[in-house]
Protein backbone atom coordinates (compact mmCIF):
# COMPACT_ATOMS: atom_id res chain seq x y z
CA UNK A 1 0.00 0.00 0.00
CA UNK A 2 2.78 2.43 0.88
CA UNK A 3 4.71 1.51 -2.30
CA UNK A 4 1.65 2.39 -4.38
CA UNK A 5 1.43 5.89 -2.87
CA UNK A 6 5.10 6.69 -3.30
CA UNK A 7 5.35 5.22 -6.78
CA UNK A 8 2.29 7.17 -8.00
CA UNK A 9 4.01 10.52 -7.35
CA UNK A 10 2.13 11.46 -4.15
CA UNK A 11 4.38 12.96 -1.47
CA UNK A 12 5.07 11.16 1.77
CA UNK A 13 3.18 13.86 3.66
CA UNK A 14 0.00 13.21 1.62
CA UNK A 15 0.31 9.51 2.39
CA UNK A 16 0.95 10.14 6.06
CA UNK A 17 -2.16 12.27 6.63
CA UNK A 18 -4.50 9.60 5.25
CA UNK A 19 -3.93 7.18 8.19
CA UNK A 20 -4.93 7.93 11.77
CA UNK A 21 -1.93 7.37 14.10
CA UNK A 22 -2.03 5.24 17.20
CA UNK A 23 -1.52 6.65 20.67
CA UNK A 24 2.05 5.37 20.83
CA UNK A 25 2.86 6.99 17.48
CA UNK A 26 1.51 10.37 18.69
CA UNK A 27 3.67 10.18 21.80
CA UNK A 28 6.70 9.32 19.68
CA UNK A 29 6.11 12.33 17.39
CA UNK A 30 5.50 14.90 20.11
CA UNK A 31 8.44 13.76 22.28
CA UNK A 32 10.90 12.57 19.68
CA UNK A 33 13.66 14.99 20.68
CA UNK A 34 13.46 14.05 24.37
CA UNK A 35 13.46 10.35 23.52
CA UNK A 36 16.54 10.77 21.33
CA UNK A 37 18.45 12.44 24.18
CA UNK A 38 17.31 10.17 27.02
CA UNK A 39 17.09 6.72 25.42
CA UNK A 40 20.09 7.09 23.10
CA UNK A 41 18.47 5.77 19.97
CA UNK A 42 20.91 4.41 17.51
CA UNK A 43 22.13 6.48 14.60
CA UNK A 44 20.42 4.39 11.96
CA UNK A 45 17.10 4.52 13.80
CA UNK A 46 17.28 8.31 14.24
CA UNK A 47 18.01 8.73 10.53
CA UNK A 48 15.00 6.59 9.66
CA UNK A 49 12.76 8.51 12.07
CA UNK A 50 13.74 11.96 10.81
CA UNK A 51 13.33 10.77 7.23
CA UNK A 52 9.64 10.28 7.92
CA UNK A 53 9.25 13.94 8.92
CA UNK A 54 11.83 15.43 6.57
CA UNK A 55 9.16 17.56 4.90
CA UNK A 56 9.13 19.93 7.92
CA UNK A 57 12.88 20.56 7.82
CA UNK A 58 13.56 24.22 7.11
CA UNK A 59 15.89 25.57 4.50
CA UNK A 60 18.24 26.90 7.17
CA UNK A 61 18.71 23.43 8.68
CA UNK A 62 19.40 21.94 5.26
CA UNK A 63 22.11 24.52 4.60
CA UNK A 64 23.57 24.02 8.06
CA UNK A 65 24.10 20.29 7.77
CA UNK A 66 24.23 19.24 4.09
CA UNK A 67 25.90 15.90 4.83
CA UNK A 68 23.16 14.96 7.26
CA UNK A 69 20.51 15.88 4.68
CA UNK A 70 22.07 13.59 2.09
CA UNK A 71 22.10 10.73 4.62
CA UNK A 72 18.46 11.43 5.47
CA UNK A 73 17.50 11.26 1.81
CA UNK A 74 19.25 7.91 1.52
CA UNK A 75 17.45 6.66 4.63
CA UNK A 76 14.13 7.86 3.25
CA UNK A 77 14.55 5.92 0.02
CA UNK A 78 15.42 2.82 2.04
CA UNK A 79 12.45 3.35 4.35
CA UNK A 80 10.06 3.62 1.40
CA UNK A 81 10.99 0.12 0.32
CA UNK A 82 10.65 -1.55 3.72
CA UNK A 83 7.99 0.39 5.65
CA UNK A 84 4.24 0.59 5.29
CA UNK A 85 1.89 3.55 5.62
CA UNK A 86 0.67 2.35 9.01
CA UNK A 87 4.18 2.72 10.43
CA UNK A 88 4.38 6.43 9.55
CA UNK A 89 3.10 8.80 12.26
CA UNK A 90 0.79 11.72 11.49
CA UNK A 91 2.00 15.27 12.03
CA UNK A 92 0.30 18.69 11.89
CA UNK A 93 -2.62 17.38 13.95
CA UNK A 94 -2.65 20.36 16.34
CA UNK A 95 -4.62 23.48 15.32
CA UNK A 96 -3.35 26.87 16.51
CA UNK A 97 -5.50 28.48 19.18
CA UNK A 98 -6.37 32.17 18.81
CA UNK A 99 -5.76 33.60 22.27
CA UNK A 100 -6.53 37.21 21.37
CA UNK A 101 -9.59 38.95 22.85
CA UNK A 102 -12.73 38.46 20.81
CA UNK A 103 -12.97 42.11 19.82
CA UNK A 104 -9.52 41.88 18.22
CA UNK A 105 -10.26 38.81 16.12
CA UNK A 106 -11.17 39.24 12.47
CA UNK A 107 -14.13 37.22 11.23
CA UNK A 108 -12.48 36.86 7.83
CA UNK A 109 -8.91 37.57 6.71
CA UNK A 110 -8.40 41.25 6.08
CA UNK A 111 -7.94 42.29 2.49
CA UNK A 112 -4.47 43.40 1.51
CA UNK A 113 -4.40 47.18 1.14
CA UNK A 114 -1.27 48.87 -0.12
CA UNK A 115 -0.77 52.50 -0.95
CA UNK A 116 0.47 51.76 -4.47
CA UNK A 117 -2.77 50.01 -5.43
CA UNK A 118 -4.27 53.27 -6.62
CA UNK A 119 -6.09 51.60 -9.52
CA UNK A 120 -8.56 50.26 -6.97
CA UNK A 121 -9.61 53.70 -5.78
CA UNK A 122 -11.03 55.62 -8.77
CA UNK A 123 -14.69 55.22 -9.75
CA UNK A 124 -14.72 51.61 -8.55
CA UNK A 125 -16.62 52.03 -5.29
CA UNK A 126 -20.34 52.16 -4.56
CA UNK A 127 -21.84 55.60 -4.10
CA UNK A 128 -25.31 57.14 -4.46
CA UNK A 129 -23.67 59.83 -6.62
CA UNK A 130 -23.33 57.33 -9.46
CA UNK A 131 -26.44 56.86 -11.57
CA UNK A 132 -25.58 53.21 -12.31
CA UNK A 133 -25.61 52.31 -8.62
CA UNK A 134 -29.06 50.70 -8.81
CA UNK A 135 -27.99 48.21 -11.48
CA UNK A 136 -28.05 44.74 -9.94
CA UNK A 137 -24.75 42.90 -9.78
CA UNK A 138 -26.33 39.95 -11.60
CA UNK A 139 -27.68 42.17 -14.37
CA UNK A 140 -26.60 41.42 -17.91
CA UNK A 141 -25.54 45.04 -18.34
CA UNK A 142 -22.58 44.41 -16.00
CA UNK A 143 -21.41 41.39 -18.00
CA UNK A 144 -22.18 42.44 -21.57
CA UNK A 145 -20.34 45.47 -22.93
CA UNK A 146 -22.94 46.21 -25.63
CA UNK A 147 -25.81 46.11 -23.12
CA UNK A 148 -23.98 48.37 -20.69
CA UNK A 149 -23.12 50.95 -23.36
CA UNK A 150 -26.71 50.95 -24.56
CA UNK A 151 -28.45 51.13 -21.17
CA UNK A 152 -26.02 53.23 -19.16
CA UNK A 153 -24.40 55.50 -21.74
CA UNK A 154 -27.32 55.79 -24.20
CA UNK A 155 -25.47 54.60 -27.31
CA UNK A 156 -27.54 53.07 -30.10
CA UNK A 157 -26.58 49.77 -31.71
CA UNK A 158 -25.48 51.63 -34.86
CA UNK A 159 -23.21 53.90 -32.82
CA UNK A 160 -21.74 50.92 -30.96
CA UNK A 161 -21.03 49.11 -34.24
CA UNK A 162 -19.31 52.19 -35.62
CA UNK A 163 -17.23 52.53 -32.46
CA UNK A 164 -16.23 48.87 -32.73
CA UNK A 165 -15.02 49.43 -36.29
CA UNK A 166 -12.70 52.20 -35.10
CA UNK A 167 -11.70 50.34 -31.92
CA UNK A 168 -12.14 46.55 -32.37
CA UNK A 169 -11.38 45.54 -28.73
CA UNK A 170 -14.27 47.68 -27.44
CA UNK A 171 -16.84 44.94 -26.90
CA UNK A 172 -14.24 42.60 -25.42
CA UNK A 173 -13.45 44.99 -22.55
CA UNK A 174 -14.56 44.03 -19.06
CA UNK A 175 -17.48 46.17 -17.91
CA UNK A 176 -16.48 46.51 -14.24
CA UNK A 177 -12.76 47.04 -14.84
CA UNK A 178 -12.78 49.23 -17.96
CA UNK A 179 -16.11 50.53 -19.22
CA UNK A 180 -17.82 51.50 -15.98
CA UNK A 181 -14.94 53.58 -14.49
CA UNK A 182 -14.33 55.39 -17.78
CA UNK A 183 -18.00 56.19 -18.35
CA UNK A 184 -18.26 57.44 -14.78
CA UNK A 185 -15.24 59.66 -15.46
CA UNK A 186 -17.04 61.21 -18.43
CA UNK A 187 -20.31 61.73 -16.56
CA UNK A 188 -19.06 62.93 -13.18
CA UNK A 189 -15.71 64.57 -13.96
CA UNK A 190 -16.06 65.96 -17.46
CA UNK A 191 -19.81 66.65 -17.40
CA UNK A 192 -20.12 66.99 -13.63
CA UNK A 193 -21.06 70.67 -13.60
CA UNK A 194 -23.94 70.35 -16.10
CA UNK A 195 -25.48 66.99 -15.21
CA UNK A 196 -28.59 66.71 -12.98
CA UNK A 197 -28.24 65.03 -9.57
CA UNK A 198 -31.66 63.35 -9.61
CA UNK A 199 -31.13 59.75 -10.66
CA UNK A 200 -34.53 58.43 -9.58
CA UNK A 201 -35.48 57.70 -13.19
CA UNK A 202 -32.41 55.58 -13.84
CA UNK A 203 -29.10 56.19 -15.62
CA UNK A 204 -28.74 59.43 -17.54
CA UNK A 205 -27.45 59.05 -21.14
CA UNK A 206 -24.34 60.81 -22.33
CA UNK A 207 -24.71 64.12 -24.09
CA UNK A 208 -24.20 64.27 -27.84
CA UNK A 209 -20.91 66.10 -27.28
CA UNK A 210 -19.65 63.38 -24.94
CA UNK A 211 -20.54 60.71 -27.50
CA UNK A 212 -18.11 62.38 -29.90
CA UNK A 213 -15.20 61.23 -27.72
CA UNK A 214 -13.17 58.72 -29.78
CA UNK A 215 -13.67 55.08 -28.74
CA UNK A 216 -9.90 54.69 -28.23
CA UNK A 217 -10.53 56.49 -24.95
CA UNK A 218 -11.92 53.27 -23.47
CA UNK A 219 -8.55 51.60 -23.97
CA UNK A 220 -6.57 54.26 -22.11
CA UNK A 221 -5.09 53.81 -18.64
CA UNK A 222 -7.39 56.02 -16.64
CA UNK A 223 -5.97 55.57 -13.12
CA UNK A 224 -2.31 55.70 -14.10
CA UNK A 225 -2.46 58.27 -16.89
CA UNK A 226 -5.79 59.92 -17.68
CA UNK A 227 -7.00 60.90 -14.20
CA UNK A 228 -3.72 62.36 -12.83
CA UNK A 229 -3.06 64.31 -16.01
CA UNK A 230 -6.60 65.73 -16.05
CA UNK A 231 -6.25 66.63 -12.36
CA UNK A 232 -3.07 68.52 -13.26
CA UNK A 233 -4.99 70.53 -15.86
CA UNK A 234 -7.56 71.41 -13.22
CA UNK A 235 -4.84 72.33 -10.73
CA UNK A 236 -2.95 74.76 -12.98
CA UNK A 237 -6.13 76.34 -14.42
CA UNK A 238 -6.12 75.37 -18.12
CA UNK A 239 -9.10 73.87 -20.04
CA UNK A 240 -10.50 70.90 -18.16
CA UNK A 241 -13.79 69.16 -17.53
CA UNK A 242 -16.62 70.47 -19.67
CA UNK A 243 -14.26 72.78 -21.57
CA UNK A 244 -12.55 69.75 -23.12
CA UNK A 245 -15.86 68.69 -24.70
CA UNK A 246 -16.38 71.93 -26.59
CA UNK A 247 -16.10 71.95 -30.40
CA UNK A 248 -16.89 68.24 -30.75
CA UNK A 249 -14.37 67.33 -28.02
CA UNK A 250 -11.43 68.53 -30.09
CA UNK A 251 -9.52 69.64 -26.99
CA UNK A 252 -10.16 66.30 -25.33
CA UNK A 253 -8.71 64.48 -28.33
CA UNK A 254 -5.57 66.65 -28.11
CA UNK A 255 -5.38 65.90 -24.39
CA UNK A 256 -5.88 62.16 -24.94
CA UNK A 257 -3.01 62.02 -27.43
CA UNK A 258 -0.55 64.22 -25.54
CA UNK A 259 -1.01 62.80 -22.04
CA UNK A 260 0.72 59.58 -23.03
CA UNK A 261 4.14 61.25 -22.98
CA UNK A 262 5.26 63.66 -20.28
CA UNK A 263 7.15 66.08 -22.52
CA UNK A 264 4.30 66.26 -25.03
CA UNK A 265 1.87 66.87 -22.20
CA UNK A 266 4.05 69.70 -20.84
CA UNK A 267 4.09 71.31 -24.25
CA UNK A 268 0.28 71.13 -24.43
CA UNK A 269 -0.06 72.69 -20.96
CA UNK A 270 2.26 75.56 -21.83
CA UNK A 271 0.42 76.11 -25.11
CA UNK A 272 -2.99 76.27 -23.43
CA UNK A 273 -1.72 78.61 -20.72
CA UNK A 274 -0.65 81.10 -23.38
CA UNK A 275 -3.88 80.76 -25.40
CA UNK A 276 -6.48 80.79 -22.60
CA UNK A 277 -4.74 82.59 -19.74
CA UNK A 278 -6.90 82.63 -16.59
CA UNK A 279 -10.17 81.81 -18.34
CA UNK A 280 -10.46 78.31 -16.90
CA UNK A 281 -8.87 78.84 -13.50
CA UNK A 282 -10.83 77.02 -10.81
CA UNK A 283 -11.65 79.22 -7.82
CA UNK A 284 -10.55 76.52 -5.39
CA UNK A 285 -7.08 76.41 -6.96
CA UNK A 286 -6.71 80.05 -7.97
CA UNK A 287 -3.75 80.62 -5.60
CA UNK A 288 -1.77 78.01 -7.51
CA UNK A 289 -1.62 80.31 -10.53
CA UNK A 290 -1.81 83.78 -9.03
CA UNK A 291 0.85 83.37 -6.34
CA UNK A 292 4.45 82.27 -6.40
CA UNK A 293 6.24 81.05 -3.29
CA UNK A 294 9.88 80.44 -4.14
CA UNK A 295 8.93 78.14 -7.00
CA UNK A 296 6.97 75.75 -4.82
CA UNK A 297 3.70 76.80 -6.44
CA UNK A 298 2.97 76.87 -10.14
CA UNK A 299 4.37 80.17 -11.42
CA UNK A 300 2.09 81.72 -14.01
CA UNK A 301 4.94 82.96 -16.18
CA UNK A 302 7.27 79.97 -15.87
CA UNK A 303 6.93 76.99 -18.19
CA UNK A 304 5.60 73.69 -16.92
CA UNK A 305 8.45 71.19 -16.62
CA UNK A 306 8.39 67.37 -16.76
CA UNK A 307 9.68 67.29 -13.18
CA UNK A 308 6.56 69.09 -11.98
CA UNK A 309 4.22 66.78 -13.89
CA UNK A 310 5.97 63.62 -12.68
CA UNK A 311 5.98 64.91 -9.09
CA UNK A 312 2.25 65.65 -9.31
CA UNK A 313 1.57 62.18 -10.74
CA UNK A 314 3.41 60.56 -7.84
CA UNK A 315 1.48 62.58 -5.26
CA UNK A 316 -1.83 61.83 -6.97
CA UNK A 317 -1.15 58.11 -7.24
CA UNK A 318 -0.42 57.85 -3.54
CA UNK A 319 -4.17 58.01 -3.08
CA UNK A 320 -6.65 59.63 -0.76
CA UNK A 321 -5.56 57.67 2.31
CA UNK A 322 -2.02 59.06 2.09
CA UNK A 323 -3.34 62.59 1.59
CA UNK A 324 -5.66 62.28 4.60
CA UNK A 325 -2.91 61.19 6.99
CA UNK A 326 -0.30 63.60 5.61
CA UNK A 327 1.80 60.86 4.06
CA UNK A 328 1.79 61.87 0.38
CA UNK A 329 5.54 62.33 0.19
CA UNK A 330 7.25 60.26 2.91
CA UNK A 331 10.73 60.79 1.46
CA UNK A 332 10.25 64.50 0.61
CA UNK A 333 11.04 64.02 -3.06
CA UNK A 334 7.97 65.44 -4.83
CA UNK A 335 6.66 68.31 -2.73
CA UNK A 336 9.80 70.32 -3.51
CA UNK A 337 8.72 70.39 -7.17
CA UNK A 338 4.94 70.59 -6.72
CA UNK A 339 3.81 71.78 -3.30
CA UNK A 340 0.22 70.53 -3.24
CA UNK A 341 -1.56 70.69 0.10
CA UNK A 342 -3.44 67.71 1.46
CA UNK A 343 -6.76 69.52 1.19
CA UNK A 344 -6.16 70.36 -2.47
CA UNK A 345 -5.17 66.79 -3.28
CA UNK A 346 -8.23 65.37 -1.54
CA UNK A 347 -10.40 67.78 -3.52
CA UNK A 348 -8.81 66.62 -6.77
CA UNK A 349 -9.04 62.95 -5.87
CA UNK A 350 -12.71 63.09 -4.88
CA UNK A 351 -13.56 64.92 -8.11
CA UNK A 352 -11.77 62.18 -10.02
CA UNK A 353 -13.57 59.23 -8.48
CA UNK A 354 -11.72 58.50 -5.26
CA UNK A 355 -13.82 57.22 -2.37
CA UNK A 356 -14.03 59.82 0.45
CA UNK A 357 -15.61 57.20 2.74
CA UNK A 358 -12.57 54.93 2.44
CA UNK A 359 -11.26 53.14 5.54
CA UNK A 360 -7.97 51.46 6.35
CA UNK A 361 -7.46 47.80 7.29
CA UNK A 362 -8.62 48.56 10.84
CA UNK A 363 -11.78 50.33 9.60
CA UNK A 364 -10.49 53.77 10.58
CA UNK A 365 -12.06 56.46 8.38
CA UNK A 366 -10.27 59.16 6.45
CA UNK A 367 -11.80 61.79 8.72
CA UNK A 368 -10.13 60.18 11.75
CA UNK A 369 -6.78 60.27 10.00
CA UNK A 370 -7.20 63.87 8.84
CA UNK A 371 -8.15 64.97 12.37
CA UNK A 372 -5.31 62.97 13.91
CA UNK A 373 -2.72 64.45 11.58
CA UNK A 374 -3.89 68.01 12.27
CA UNK A 375 -5.02 68.94 8.76
CA UNK A 376 -8.02 71.25 8.94
CA UNK A 377 -8.14 71.80 5.17
CA UNK A 378 -8.17 68.06 4.49
CA UNK A 379 -10.87 67.55 7.12
CA UNK A 380 -13.02 70.27 5.54
CA UNK A 381 -12.79 68.64 2.12
CA UNK A 382 -13.86 65.27 3.54
CA UNK A 383 -16.74 66.81 5.51
CA UNK A 384 -18.12 68.36 2.33
CA UNK A 385 -19.08 64.98 0.88
CA UNK A 386 -21.05 63.84 3.95
CA UNK A 387 -24.84 64.16 3.66
CA UNK A 388 -25.21 66.26 6.82
CA UNK A 389 -21.73 67.72 6.87
CA UNK A 390 -20.02 68.27 10.18
CA UNK A 391 -22.93 66.76 12.11
CA UNK A 392 -22.17 63.37 10.57
CA UNK A 393 -18.46 63.93 11.10
CA UNK A 394 -18.81 64.58 14.84
CA UNK A 395 -21.02 61.51 15.27
CA UNK A 396 -18.69 59.24 13.32
CA UNK A 397 -17.20 56.44 15.43
CA UNK A 398 -14.38 54.02 14.70
CA UNK A 399 -15.63 50.45 14.44
CA UNK A 400 -12.71 49.05 16.41
CA UNK A 401 -12.92 51.05 19.65
CA UNK A 402 -15.70 53.61 19.13
CA UNK A 403 -13.37 56.63 19.13
CA UNK A 404 -14.62 59.85 17.56
CA UNK A 405 -12.64 62.15 15.29
CA UNK A 406 -12.27 64.50 18.27
CA UNK A 407 -10.55 61.66 20.14
CA UNK A 408 -8.03 61.40 17.31
CA UNK A 409 -7.56 65.16 17.10
CA UNK A 410 -6.89 65.32 20.85
CA UNK A 411 -4.40 62.43 20.76
CA UNK A 412 -2.63 63.08 17.45
CA UNK A 413 -1.59 60.48 14.90
CA UNK A 414 0.99 59.88 12.21
CA UNK A 415 1.22 57.15 9.61
CA UNK A 416 3.32 55.01 11.97
CA UNK A 417 2.68 56.55 15.38
CA UNK A 418 -0.25 57.39 17.64
CA UNK A 419 -0.62 59.67 20.62
CA UNK A 420 2.12 61.95 19.36
CA UNK A 421 0.47 65.23 20.43
CA UNK A 422 -3.00 66.70 19.97
CA UNK A 423 -3.90 69.44 17.50
CA UNK A 424 -5.55 72.50 18.98
CA UNK A 425 -6.53 73.88 15.56
CA UNK A 426 -8.55 70.80 14.61
CA UNK A 427 -10.19 70.52 18.04
CA UNK A 428 -11.13 74.19 17.96
CA UNK A 429 -12.59 73.83 14.44
CA UNK A 430 -14.73 70.87 15.46
CA UNK A 431 -15.98 72.42 18.70
CA UNK A 432 -16.88 75.74 17.12
CA UNK A 433 -18.77 74.22 14.19
CA UNK A 434 -20.43 71.12 15.65
CA UNK A 435 -23.48 72.99 17.00
CA UNK A 436 -24.81 74.74 20.08
CA UNK A 437 -23.61 74.44 23.70
CA UNK A 438 -25.52 71.23 24.38
CA UNK A 439 -24.15 69.57 21.25
CA UNK A 440 -20.64 70.72 22.14
CA UNK A 441 -20.97 69.18 25.58
CA UNK A 442 -22.08 65.86 24.09
CA UNK A 443 -19.25 65.87 21.55
CA UNK A 444 -16.51 66.70 24.06
CA UNK A 445 -17.75 64.04 26.49
CA UNK A 446 -18.00 61.23 23.94
CA UNK A 447 -16.63 57.91 25.20
CA UNK A 448 -14.99 54.96 23.50
CA UNK A 449 -16.18 51.39 23.99
CA UNK A 450 -13.80 51.15 26.97
CA UNK A 451 -15.17 54.35 28.50
CA UNK A 452 -12.21 56.58 27.62
CA UNK A 453 -13.06 60.26 27.19
CA UNK A 454 -11.53 62.85 24.88
CA UNK A 455 -9.96 64.55 27.90
CA UNK A 456 -8.21 61.29 28.85
CA UNK A 457 -6.65 60.96 25.40
CA UNK A 458 -5.64 64.63 25.41
CA UNK A 459 -4.02 64.24 28.86
CA UNK A 460 -2.18 61.12 27.72
CA UNK A 461 -0.81 62.79 24.56
CA UNK A 462 0.54 65.60 26.73
CA UNK A 463 -0.97 68.59 24.93
CA UNK A 464 -1.84 71.18 27.60
CA UNK A 465 -3.56 73.59 25.16
CA UNK A 466 -5.96 70.85 24.01
CA UNK A 467 -6.73 69.90 27.61
CA UNK A 468 -7.57 73.51 28.46
CA UNK A 469 -9.77 73.72 25.36
CA UNK A 470 -11.67 70.60 26.39
CA UNK A 471 -12.15 71.96 29.92
CA UNK A 472 -13.50 75.26 28.56
CA UNK A 473 -16.12 73.29 26.63
CA UNK A 474 -17.30 71.54 29.82
CA UNK A 475 -15.43 68.25 29.54
CA UNK A 476 -16.06 65.94 32.51
CA UNK A 477 -12.82 65.85 34.51
CA UNK A 478 -13.93 63.13 36.91
CA UNK A 479 -15.08 60.42 34.49
CA UNK A 480 -13.57 56.93 34.79
CA UNK A 481 -13.24 54.19 32.22
CA UNK A 482 -14.25 50.57 32.67
CA UNK A 483 -10.96 49.79 34.46
CA UNK A 484 -11.52 52.57 36.95
CA UNK A 485 -8.75 54.77 35.54
CA UNK A 486 -9.29 58.51 35.83
CA UNK A 487 -7.84 61.45 33.94
CA UNK A 488 -5.02 61.46 36.53
CA UNK A 489 -3.93 57.96 35.47
CA UNK A 490 -3.81 59.01 31.82
CA UNK A 491 -1.95 62.24 32.59
CA UNK A 492 0.63 60.43 34.72
CA UNK A 493 1.13 57.88 31.94
CA UNK A 494 1.66 60.68 29.43
CA UNK A 495 4.32 62.33 31.52
CA UNK A 496 3.64 66.05 30.91
CA UNK A 497 4.37 67.57 34.33
CA UNK A 498 2.81 70.98 33.57
CA UNK A 499 -0.37 69.25 32.45
CA UNK A 500 -0.51 67.21 35.65
CA UNK A 501 -0.03 70.35 37.75
CA UNK A 502 -2.82 72.10 35.84
CA UNK A 503 -5.24 69.23 36.43
CA UNK A 504 -4.35 69.12 40.12
CA UNK A 505 -4.51 72.85 40.82
CA UNK A 506 -7.21 74.07 38.43
CA UNK A 507 -9.48 71.02 38.27
CA UNK A 508 -8.85 69.47 41.70
CA UNK A 509 -8.05 66.07 40.19
CA UNK A 510 -7.14 63.45 42.80
CA UNK A 511 -3.75 61.86 41.98
CA UNK A 512 -3.83 59.42 44.90
CA UNK A 513 -6.95 57.42 43.99
CA UNK A 514 -6.40 53.93 42.60
CA UNK A 515 -8.25 52.15 39.82
CA UNK A 516 -10.19 48.89 40.06
CA UNK A 517 -6.94 46.94 40.40
CA UNK A 518 -5.60 49.25 43.11
CA UNK A 519 -2.98 50.95 40.92
CA UNK A 520 -2.53 54.67 41.49
CA UNK A 521 -1.25 57.31 39.05
CA UNK A 522 2.12 56.86 40.80
CA UNK A 523 2.26 53.25 39.60
CA UNK A 524 1.40 54.34 36.06
CA UNK A 525 4.12 56.99 36.10
CA UNK A 526 6.66 54.37 37.22
CA UNK A 527 5.51 51.89 34.60
CA UNK A 528 6.02 54.39 31.76
CA UNK A 529 9.22 55.88 33.16
CA UNK A 530 7.78 59.35 33.84
CA UNK A 531 10.33 60.23 36.53
CA UNK A 532 9.47 63.94 36.69
CA UNK A 533 5.89 63.05 37.51
CA UNK A 534 7.06 60.42 40.02
CA UNK A 535 9.21 62.98 41.88
CA UNK A 536 6.39 65.53 41.83
CA UNK A 537 3.88 63.02 43.23
CA UNK A 538 6.25 61.89 46.00
CA UNK A 539 7.93 65.17 46.93
CA UNK A 540 5.21 67.77 46.50
CA UNK A 541 1.94 65.89 46.75
CA UNK A 542 3.38 63.24 49.09
CA UNK A 543 1.26 60.54 47.51
CA UNK A 544 1.50 57.30 49.47
CA UNK A 545 2.57 54.13 47.71
CA UNK A 546 -0.34 51.86 48.58
CA UNK A 547 0.91 48.36 49.45
CA UNK A 548 4.31 49.30 47.99
CA UNK A 549 3.10 48.53 44.46
CA UNK A 550 4.94 51.36 42.75
CA UNK A 551 8.23 50.50 44.48
CA UNK A 552 7.84 46.79 43.70
CA UNK A 553 7.22 47.69 40.06
CA UNK A 554 10.34 49.88 40.01
CA UNK A 555 12.39 46.96 41.41
CA UNK A 556 10.99 44.58 38.82
CA UNK A 557 11.74 46.97 35.97
CA UNK A 558 15.28 47.45 37.27
CA UNK A 559 15.85 43.69 37.31
CA UNK A 560 14.48 43.00 33.83
CA UNK A 561 17.20 42.23 31.33
CA UNK A 562 15.03 43.28 28.39
CA UNK A 563 15.19 46.92 29.50
CA UNK A 564 18.50 48.51 28.57
CA UNK A 565 20.62 50.50 30.99
CA UNK A 566 19.82 54.20 30.89
CA UNK A 567 16.13 53.62 30.27
CA UNK A 568 13.97 55.98 32.31
CA UNK A 569 12.00 53.06 33.68
CA UNK A 570 15.14 51.83 35.45
CA UNK A 571 15.93 55.27 36.81
CA UNK A 572 12.75 55.14 38.92
CA UNK A 573 14.44 52.48 41.07
CA UNK A 574 17.08 55.01 42.15
CA UNK A 575 14.35 57.47 43.20
CA UNK A 576 12.75 54.95 45.54
CA UNK A 577 16.19 53.96 46.89
CA UNK A 578 16.97 57.58 47.76
CA UNK A 579 13.61 58.00 49.49
CA UNK A 580 14.17 54.85 51.54
CA UNK A 581 17.59 56.10 52.61
CA UNK A 582 16.15 59.45 53.69
CA UNK A 583 13.63 57.68 55.90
Amino acid sequence: MGDDYFSSGVSSHAAITKIQPTYEQKVMVHHRRHLLLIAGISTAASFCFEAKSSHVMTKARREKCPNRVSLLKTSLSAAEKTSTVQDLPSVHTMKPVDTRPHEQRAKVPRKARRMNHSFMHLFRHDSPLFDDQKIALSSKSLTCARTYLREYAGYSDEEIDKMEENFPPLLDLDVKRHLRPKLRFIKHTLEGNIRPRNYSQGPQPLSDVAKSIPPQYFGSRMEKMLAPRHAFLMYIGVPHGQALLENDASLFQDFLISCRRTKTFCALCNKWRKEYGDKYVDEEFSLNVLEEEKGSRVNKDAAITPKQVEAFDSLFLRGIMAASRNDMDPFNQNLTHMNVTAGEMINLLTRHGSNPLETDVRDISLLHWAAGSGQVDALQQLIRVLPRGIEDACNLKADRDGASILHWAAAGAKSKAFGCGGHENVCKFLMENCGGPNVQRDVVNALTKDGNSVLMWAAWSGTLEVVKLMVRHRADSFVKNRNGCSVAHWAASGGNLDLCKYLYSAQNIDFSEGNNAGNTPLSHAVAYGRNDVVKWLKDELQVEDVDGRAEDLAIDLFAWDTIEDGDERKEAFNLFTDWDNEQ
